[in-house]
């Protein structure tokens, strides 16, 4: 009986220390959240209503979801379905965009192709009634840099590069630009929607994964790639195939990981050939062919050199169907974070000083993850140290921006960062 009572009460207290440990740290200070895109965008939707506003006194929203400046949303309602042509005046037949949208009575316009610090008008006719609405845009980011491109349509010519995603007209101004890095390849989808990268980045500068958006910024689908994404995809009816560390063919629907096709060679761009149902993946040196059907691969010389940037021209308006507040849906992984095999003790750490200032080290939380960054050179062994009672994960950082996945992780972490030989005490925690 004697034994019984201490071997229970050993329990009660591991359990007790244990419970104590998971919400008390040595550290005072909370990292910022910040809060997750979609969510965002959610909160920002409830304010993009056509109720109670008219065609004569329409609500009109300059970059309705923040992150693409040169488009606009406008918003009435009219008494009977109404079908509306709306003209986004240019310098030219060629730079002025028309389009119909179909008959409703609750109206939601996008408008697209405003220029940059420019009192920009757009007409507007619904029923019987007409009206022009003037639509003042900010400059455009100083750090912004066009190209020259050629460009004789009435379409604009998509641009991604290592900045801004950006697009141009035919007399080479710019008229639609993401203020967010969203970058590499771009084309649309089936559903006339856009997908890009995300504007972050693993520690080997892969991407973290994907994004469906349209031209107004808005996130449909976010697609979490947990293996990095290396900035080229191809299309098929069902499926998305992203190039990764390996070739991954993903549910368009679902973001589930249909098939995982080991890659021998680094490719740069993958291709679908809906005539021979075949995917190309290409480097510098080689096409590398993959039958979908039958499975047969081969593999060919490359005789065309790669682009940096990824271009396509693109119609402004590809659809009749007015801006909609679909659900936004996020696909993520259930994959932890690898942690370090280097072993730290957290002995002798130093208050934060002035070397571990120069290094602007920012630690933030999102929903999915713990983000890093900080300018950090290639010679700097750098750690990032997450501790809390009977639990210490210690993560390689490698690069000034590392993502760590917040499963596998729970409870509240006292944060250390590592640099070099010093240990240094942030006086910060992450709860999870």
């Amino acid at each position: 009986m004697k034994k019984i009572l201490i071997i229970s009460s050993f329990f009660l207290i591991l359990i007790s220390t244990s419970t104590i440990g998971y919400k008390i740290v040595s550290a005072n200070e909370k990292i910022e959240e910040i809060k997750d895109p979609i969510i965002k965008q959610e909160e920002q939707e409830s304010y993009l209503t056509p109720y109670g506003y008219t065609i004569d006194n329409p609500n009109v929203v300059l970059d309705p979801y923040d992150v693409s400046p040169l488009t606009a949303l406008i918003l009435f309602e009219t008494e009977k379905e109404e079908a509306v042509t709306i003209i986004v005046e240019g310098k030219d037949q060629n730079s002025t965009y028309k389009n119909t949208f179909q008959s409703t009575t609750k109206h939601s316009i996008p408008i697209y192709g405003l220029y940059p610090n420019s009192i920009n008008k757009v007409h507007i006719s619904c029923g019987d009634k007409t009206k022009t609405i003037e639509i003042k845009t900010s400059p455009l980011p100083s750090d912004l840099s066009k190209k020259e491109v050629i460009n004789n349509t009435n379409d604009l010519y998509f641009i991604t590069s290592d900045t801004y995603p950006y697009a141009l007209d035919n007399n080479n101004e710019i008229r639609w630009y993401l203020i967010k890095n969203y970058s590499k390849k771009i084309t649309t989808l089936q559903n006339g929607h856009l997908l890009l990268s995300t504007d972050t980045k693993n520690k080997d500068q892969s991407y973290t994964g994907l994004l469906e958006i349209d031209l107004l910024g808005k996130i449909y689908k976010q697609y979490n790639i947990a293996n990095g994404y290396y900035g080229s995809y191809a299309e098929t009816t069902n499926s998305l195939f992203i190039l990764s560390d390996s070739l991954l063919e993903l549910d368009k629907q679902t973001g589930t990981i249909l098939n995982t096709i080991p890659l021998n060679s680094v490719y740069n761009e993958v291709f679908y050939l809906e005539e021979s149902n075949t995917i190309s993946l290409l480097n510098q040196k080689e096409i590398y062919n993959i039958n979908l059907k039958t499975k047969e691969k081969n593999t060919l010389p490359n005789e065309s050199p790669l682009k940096n940037e990824q271009e396509i021209i693109l119609p402004v308006y590809n659809t009749e169907e007015e801006h909609k507040q679909t659900k936004s849906v996020k696909f993520t992984t259930n994959t932890p974070t690898p942690k370090s095999n280097k072993n730290i003790f957290l002995i002798g750490y130093k208050k934060i000083d002035d070397n571990y200032k120069k290094h602007n080290i920012t630690i933030t939380k999102t929903s999915d993850n713990i983000q890093v960054v900080g300018n950090f050179s290639k010679k700097e062994e750098v750690y990032l140290i997450l501790d809390k009672f009977l639990d210490k994960r210690i993560y390689d950082i490698t690069s000034n921006y590392t993502i760590i996945n917040k499963e596998g992780l729970s409870g509240k972490y006292s944060i250390y960062i590592k640099i070099n030989n010093t240990i240094y005490r942030t006086n910060t925690y992450v709860t999870i």
